[in-house]
């Protein structure tokens, strides 16, 4: 008989977030679903791909996903390649024999439906670590608008300099050239500084990762923090991108990173409930981002 990776995802969780994952038979499978608490996760519960369900993975990549349905009934999404077919299972005897017939590499393809709509749908069942940590790429983007202002008025300095009548001008333009330098200098130096911060954090579960090194890295719970305060440029039409944000928690404790390690909204998103409420205090620092960084 064979045996598939099979894994469980609840309400709360995010896209590629999974619990329990690990090898099992057709009977454990089955016993898995069997014990999963439908019933309670149903209530204000989106039918989609990423929710309550229990996911099983066969030797050739493919997979099958239980997930629940209207009016008490289960949703089969079978992904083959990277096309998704749907069937709804009626009862959970429906549901044990399509994953029976999965195990045994029978199933009737034949009477699930392609939708065609579901892009990027390997995502919703593949497992996802929730690793974060700072890419050269994603400094430079956040930096973009400020090294091509930086560069646009270093290129007035050097036309300006071929007519000495405009001299005066030339030093207008390097002190403001010079200041997005220093700027953009200030913020590389702190992304190079931390450039082994390691984030791990997903939104289903209260346990999350952060240190410089491997050596550093400690264990926090989200019930434990008090209060996120951010840290950024002031005013609208200010090009920089860079944020900083500082996690405070109950013991007096707190840790600091910025967006170049993950984004501001992927960041309060790990703190929300499945229904997009923020569960802990956000504020804005004083004192600006140079304080910060």
């Amino acid at each position: 008989m064979s045996v598939f990776i099979s894994k469980i995802q609840h309400d709360t969780f995010e896209k590629g977030e999974f619990r329990e994952e690990q090898v099992r038979s057709l009977s454990d499978t089955l016993e898995l679903i069997k014990g999963f608490p439908w019933d309670a996760e149903r209530s204000l519960t989106d039918i989609k791909l990423t929710g309550p369900s229990v996911t099983i993975q066969n030797e050739q990549g493919d997979f099958l996903k239980v997930a629940i349905y209207f009016n008490n009934k289960f949703c089969m999404y079978y992904l083959r390649g990277d096309v998704v077919y749907e069937y709804v299972a009626t009862d959970i005897e429906d549901v044990i024999k399509e994953v029976t017939d999965f195990y045994n590499d029978v199933l009737n393809s034949d009477k699930y439906h392609h939708d065609l709509f579901k892009i990027g749908a390997r995502s919703h069942f593949e497992s996802n670590a929730f690793e974060y940590q700072i890419k050269f790429w994603r400094v430079f983007l956040l930096n973009i608008f400020l090294i091509l202002i930086a560069g646009m008025f270093l290129v007035f300095d050097i036309a300006i300099l071929r007519d000495l009548k405009k001299v005066p001008l030339v030093a207008v333009f390097v002190l403001i050239s010079s200041i997005f330098f220093v700027v953009v200098g200030k913020i590389l130096s702190s992304a190079i500084s931390n450039r082994g911060n390691y984030l791990q954090i997903s939104k289903g579960s209260n346990i999350f990762l952060f240190g410089y090194t491997s050596n550093t890295i400690k264990t926090y719970d989200k019930p434990d923090v008090l209060e996120i305060i951010s840290y950024e440029f002031r005013g609208i039409r200010n090009p920089n991108l860079i944020e900083v944000y500082e996690i405070f928690f109950i013991d007096g404790s707190r840790i600091k990173f910025s967006n170049m390690l993950i984004s501001g909204s992927d960041l309060l998103e790990k703190f929300c409930d499945k229904m997009d409420n923020l569960q802990v205090k956000v504020t804005s620092g004083k004192g600006g981002l140079f304080k910060a960084l």
